[in-house]
């Protein structure tokens, strides 16, 4: 399909929706992925969003009438994505003369994945894997982001160790357990429960009293307990699911140790971890943030709740959201408050 084509499409859907402000959307080019999928190229994202519509609708109509999957970039949104890919690619001069044999053939290996992003439409990871002797410890929540990072490394071949930091059941409840047992037999790499550092039932404590918003704290607290397994198991790197540190911050060494954010260091976005890890039977409630303790405190007050909508909002500022993702989960924010008062 050309884009004169998909244009006549899009515009008749537009007019029988009565979505006639502006002046009509143009598309620098499409390209055909696997299976006849679409990938359309507009010129900004003012134009994506007119091809998109109010809540999805104009290209929801647009797949039913070509029986296609249609993808949307913006030219400005592909400019920002390269830059931050070959900021990672910086990264990765700077630092692989710094590690290892073993960091380094990882970093080599990284910078393959990073050329494979640079296309339009990216190429995913390949299917089979390359067997090698390197292990990387990865820190798995159970979500479908670190889920994402733990299958894109088994599939280019290295020996995934998925390091579980177990904070209790505000956090980890035994259903959540034996699915990340069951994930990890998928992604055949062995869970490993770490027993969470002393000091967390005061993260615990003061989140019950209304004293802090407890992701910064947990975070530190989970990524310690991590670095000192690491350490004692010679575990030279760690990967994470960690979207936010783009670009030069999304590699960095630490007391000798390798860390990897993936979805940062590939610029990835919410929707392709959710889709690769949906392969593997991981859910993503889109509704839901944070964990059950965080929830909890919705009751108390609006005290947590303004920096939950910022962390929220953080992730639509990176383009690792989208905006109706971002939607969902702040009104899952928002209803979570409202069912607690209600009690």
């Amino acid at each position: 399909m050309n884009p004169e084509e998909f244009l006549k499409i899009a515009k008749e859907i537009r007019d029988e929706f009565g979505l006639q402000r502006g002046i009509d959307p143009s598309v620098v080019e499409i390209r055909e992925g696997n299976h006849g999928d679409l990938y359309v190229v507009t010129t900004d994202r003012a134009e994506k969003h007119m091809i998109l519509g109010p809540g999805g609708r104009v290209i929801t109509e647009i797949v039913k009438r070509t029986g296609r999957y249609v993808q949307v970039f913006s030219k400005d949104e592909i400019i920002l994505r390269e830059y931050r890919l070959r900021l990672a690619l910086q990264r990765i001069q700077e630092v692989e003369h710094e590690v290892g044999p073993e960091q380094r053939y990882a970093l080599d290996l990284l910078r393959s994945m990073i050329d494979q992003q640079l296309e339009i439409p990216p190429r995913g990871p390949p299917r089979e894997s390359h067997s090698h002797a390197i292990t990387v410890g990865v820190a798995l929540s159970g979500g479908v982001d670190s889920s994402a990072t733990a299958i894109m490394l088994r599939q280019w071949g290295f020996a995934v160790r998925p390091l579980i930091v177990d904070r209790g059941i505000e956090f980890l409840h035994p259903g959540a357990k034996r699915d990340i047992f069951e994930f990890c037999k998928k992604i055949d790499s062995e869970a490993v429960f770490i027993p969470v550092e002393k000091g967390f039932s005061d993260i615990v404590r003061r989140t019950r009293e209304g004293r802090i918003h407890p992701c910064g704290p947990c975070h530190i607290s989970v990524m310690n307990t991590i670095h000192q397994y690491a350490k004692q198991n010679q575990v030279g790197i760690i990967a994470t699911g960690e979207s936010l540190p783009s670009g030069r911050q999304s590699l960095v060494i630490h007391d000798g140790i390798l860390y990897i954010h993936l979805p940062a260091v590939l610029a990835l976005t919410k929707f392709t971890t959710r889709t690769l890890s949906k392969e593997y039977g991981v859910v993503y409630r889109k509704t839901r943030f944070g964990c059950s303790l965080l929830r909890e405190t919705y009751a108390r007050g609006w005290a947590t709740i303004g920096p939950s909508v910022y962390r929220v909002l953080r992730e639509v500022d990176s383009g690792f959201l989208s905006t109706a993702e971002a939607l969902a989960l702040i009104r899952g924010i928002v209803r979570d408050r409202l069912e607690l008062t209600a009690e």
